[in-house]
């Protein structure tokens, strides 16, 4: 399950399962972005993406790369709703307020 945590100064930090600290919604969803688009990449391309979600995983602590595809889309969905608020029913239920930003 991937978590949303404000920090005191503001700031948005999400945890994905295996992460030992929170990274920025932005590197997150290009982590994610990265693992839905190596679906249908090329070889090379696969290779670059890998390099990149590599990088990620080792700034953020997590081991191997055991978040599936349909896990990814689903966290991505996650951070698109949140900003606006509303109900999250798919990760456990929670009841989110959304933000200007």
């Amino acid at each position: 399950m991937a978590a949303l945590v404000n920090s005191a100064d503001g700031r948005k930090y999400v945890m994905l399962p295996g992460m030992t600290r929170g990274a920025e919604v932005s590197e997150v969803k290009k982590f994610l972005q990265n693992k839905i688009d190596w679906m249908s990449a090329s070889a090379s391309k696969k290779a670059s993406l890998n390099i990149e979600n590599e990088k990620f995983r080792s700034t953020y602590g997590m081991g191997a790369d055991t978040i599936p595809y349909e896990d990814a889309v689903r966290y991505m969905q996650f951070l698109k709703r949140y900003k606006k608020g509303g109900l999250v029913d798919y990760t456990g239920m929670a009841w989110v307020d959304g933000t200007k930003s």
